[in-house]
């Protein structure tokens, strides 16, 4: 038994000096970031893709077209809003790939939004892995539900080449580290 305890503690101390030098910047002390109207390239299997955060804005509704060729109100619920990001990724290699899956945090939600996009959103929702051949680009918005309190300051956006986007492609901010909002 006094062996299990041995065995843990040192465990516990070795993942403690493995993750001393970690930080939480980006889910996993990655020093990359980029701002509105930047762009990284992501390879993929065979080409690379060139993604930017064009654009945000918060919202706590929106009208969005309906099926009947009127439009619709959608509405946050509750203590919370919309946050919508514009985003363009374009196929700067020399084969054909797919555009990125892509994430908002706080709080990501699908870009299959049921809604809709909102009307003044002329480019439309951003929809992740699609093909795109050699010398495209698609541009579209993404929504996610976040808390009303929840600032510039406090959102990050990932794209990831494959569908799982991980905590370390959190490398988009909306606002520089600096800025107040």
């Amino acid at each position: 038994m006094q062996t299990n305890r041995y065995v843990a503690v040192a465990l516990a101390v070795v993942l403690c000096l493995s993750l001393a030098g970690c930080t939480e910047d980006f889910g996993g002390g990655s020093e990359d970031s980029y701002g509105i109207g930047e762009t990284a390239e992501l390879g993929q299997e065979n080409t690379t893709i060139a993604v930017t955060v064009d654009d945000y804005r918060f919202a706590g509704s929106y009208d969005a077209a309906d099926d009947s060729g009127g439009t619709q109100t959608v509405t946050a619920p509750d203590g919370e809003q919309f946050l919508l990001v514009k985003v363009t990724v374009e196929n700067v290699g020399n084969e054909d790939g797919a555009t990125p899956a892509v994430a908002v945090r706080p709080r990501n939600t699908t870009a299959n939004d049921p809604d809709g996009a909102p009307t003044w959103a002329s480019d439309g929702l951003y929809r992740s892995v699609r093909p795109l051949p050699t010398g495209d680009s698609r541009t579209g918005w993404v929504r996610a539900t976040v808390a009303d309190n929840v600032t510039a300051a406090d959102a990050e956006v990932a794209f990831s080449t494959d569908i799982l986007v991980t905590s370390g492609e959190y490398k988009w901010l909306l606002v520089a580290n600096d800025d107040e909002e």
